[in-house]
């Protein structure tokens, strides 16, 4: 559940709309003029069971709380959602966004890192920077690649950045926030100098920090930007920004470990390699991928290290990825759901000796053979456990069983699953029965167990409150970039949701699915990235547009299902109105005027209205267009 729609749950609708004009008692429901537009005669109606409103009159638009506040006050998504949370003391959790530039305070540091860049970049294209071209060229990188990596050299003088930096307008304290700067006994001087610079950016292409490569032997070999407030090296994934086509066409995201293994790799057409920045990989960083592919092939070194880091990174990679409920058949017709990770985490087994860097250049097609012969996750796990752990002690037998299990816990398949439990029970020499024992203890305490058939997970999404068929086709759209150039005739109006709305609202504005991620306004990130790794079972392109258009022509059916009903409230509010019968009378016999007459139009308007719609209805249903729910 997203925070808006947990906040949400906390507030009455009525509650919130009577701070700015008074409610009427209407059935189960509220009535008030128009808080947006003049009128005498009430056509604002509040419906406390959808928790939503609508005006009948000259505005012709609804929504939930939020779209209210959004109205009345003027805001966006994010201002409602943190004018709702102070109102009702909810506390939103805090998420800044790096790529939030335009509303950031600390735009002024991308601006510093930016030019930080294109000086080091100078210089490597310089005199001064012809050892450090003499490195790179030695390495095998073309003119493309430090381009397009913006690779550069820091000069060796203590204050050489500091001087040139200051002289383009930023100050000392910005240089220092940045991390560009040391504060040392002797007063303040260059964090870099005479190393090659890698310029680290974050998944929209912005510059937050730096690598830099010694070139003269001193230690530390590579030293990274410290945490600022733009930089996190836990959290950003080097080459991201470069990979990202690429991770979304190919399907899969290569994790290395290097700043030159990913230049190499981006140089030979290897485009969705990236880089954690070293033999930990963190859930923060696995999460920039989100939106962009549910498979990770991790091919760090095959050293000790590295095959430790590996195992971090499973389980790192496991925990970072989302999780899809699955029906199981159990004995006697009995049918549970279990949770699962939804993804793919291969470890790719690297030659000794050899770092990715050295396997592109020799050889690419094998380098991509390699990729794709993957070992699943429990087969590398296994086998490194044989190699790793003394199965003749009870102690080890018992750790291993314990790394192990949680693992084959995650495999859907049932079949997979025994076989993973028989060669466990093989390398361990245990009792199968017994790890099987350990499986259901397991699961038991992951609630696995406790839901049974009839609750699947999208009925928990219903009884939250969630508008399934909006978030359905709204994963549709933000998976698949092609429909970016659909013919939609999907209506900005069919979503009540306002989250979902406003993330619809986005996509329309924003001529490629790149641009719609990087100007989405940041309160609305967590929503999208729910969406984007949202399962969506369609295949091939016939699949797809036809799922697009029932999709829309559902909704549609929904709305003017509820639009009747709300219309048809209304109509029976007025009628069975005090003094309606004596109003009829009047009417009648000496024809209405006033008050009286403004009311006999606004029934008749609605009742046109309903008739209009009824008609639509109809006819959808008539043409078979309609997919009943």
């Amino acid at each position: 559940m997203s925070v808006a729609q947990e906040l949400k749950q906390t507030i009455d609708i009525a509650d919130v709309i009577s701070d700015y004009v008074p409610l009427l008692k209407s059935g189960r429901n509220f009535k008030a003029i128009c808080p947006f537009h003049q009128e005498k005669t009430p056509s604002f109606y509040v419906f406390t069971d959808r928790q939503s409103w609508h005006c009948f009159g000259t505005c012709g638009t609804g929504g939930d709380v939020l779209s209210f506040i959004m109205k009345k006050e003027g805001l966006e998504f994010g201002g409602a959602l943190e004018l709702l949370a102070t109102r009702s003391g909810f506390r939103l959790a805090e998420k800044r966004k790096a790529d939030d530039k335009a509303q950031s305070p600390d735009k002024g540091l991308f601006d510093l890192l930016d030019a930080a860049a294109s000086y080091y970049l100078a210089l490597l294209n310089g005199s001064s920077g012809r050892k450090a071209m003499e490195y790179v060229e030695g390495r095998g990188i073309n003119s493309w690649a430090m381009e397009a990596f913006r690779i550069g050299y820091s000069p060796p003088e203590w204050d050489g950045a500091k001087r040139h930096l200051i002289a383009k307008g930023f100050n000392e304290d910005q240089l220092l926030l940045a991390g560009l700067l040391v504060q040392g006994e002797k007063g303040v001087y260059d964090r870099f100098r005479d190393r090659l610079m890698f310029p680290i950016r974050d998944r929209n292409g912005a510059v937050v920090g730096f690598g830099a490569r010694s070139l003269d032997g001193s230690q530390p070999k590579y030293l990274n930007s410290p945490q600022t407030p733009l930089f996190d090296k836990s959290s950003i994934l080097y080459g991201l920004d470069l990979a990202r086509d690429a991770i979304r066409s190919r399907g899969v995201a290569v994790v290395v470990e290097g700043y030159m293994d990913v230049v190499t790799a981006h140089q030979y057409g290897q485009h969705n390699v990236i880089a954690s920045m070293g033999t930990a990989v963190t859930e923060k960083q696995l999460s920039q991928m989100k939106g962009l592919t549910k498979r990770v092939a991790l091919a760090l070194d095959p050293d000790a290290a590295g095959q430790m880091a590996s195992l971090r990174a499973i389980g790192v990679a496991a925990e970072s990825m989302d999780k899809k409920t699955l029906p199981v058949p159990g004995s006697k017709g009995v049918i549970t759901y279990k949770r699962v990770t939804e993804g793919e985490i291969t470890v790719v087994a690297l030659p000794d000796g050899k770092d990715p860097d050295d396997l592109i250049r020799e050889d690419v097609t094998k380098w991509e053979k390699l990729i794709e012969s993957g070992l699943p996750v429990v087969d590398f796990l296994l086998a490194n456990i044989a190699n790793r752990v003394d199965l003749t002690d009870r102690r080890s037998k018992h750790e291993a069983v314990a790394e192990a299990i949680p693992f084959i816990a995650e495999i859907p398949s049932p079949i997979s699953q025994a076989h993973y439990l028989q060669r466990l029970a093989e390398l361990v020499h245990v009792d199968e029965r017994e790890l099987r024992d350990e499986l259901r203890s397991l699961s038991r305490g992951r609630g696995g167990a406790g839901r049974t058939r009839g609750e699947p997970e999208v009925h928990l999404e219903k009884a939250r409150g969630i508008a399934p068929m909006e978030e359905y086709i709204l994963a549709l759209l933000i998976q698949n970039p092609k429909l970016k150039s659909f013919d939609l005739q999907l209506k900005y109006e069919y979503f009540t949701v306002t989250e979902n709305r406003e993330t619809f609202r986005a996509w329309q504005m924003a001529e490629t699915l790149d641009e719609f991620f990087i100007n989405l306004e940041p309160s609305l990130h967590e929503n999208v990235d729910r969406l984007a790794n949202r399962h969506i079972p369609v295949i091939g392109p016939t699949d797809l547009s036809k799922a697009i258009n029932d999709s829309i022509k559902r909704m549609e059916e929904r709305k003017l299902r509820e639009t009747k009903a709300d219309l048809r409230l209304l109509i029976q509010d007025i009628e069975n109105s005090e003094g309606a019968n004596y109003i009829w009378k009047m009417s009648a016999a000496f024809g209405a005027s006033g008050e009286v007459s403004e009311t006999l139009e606004r029934l008749t308007a609605l009742q046109d209205k309903e008739i209009e719609v009824n008609n639509r209805l109809m006819y959808l249903l008539s043409k078979g267009e309609v997919l009943q729910p």
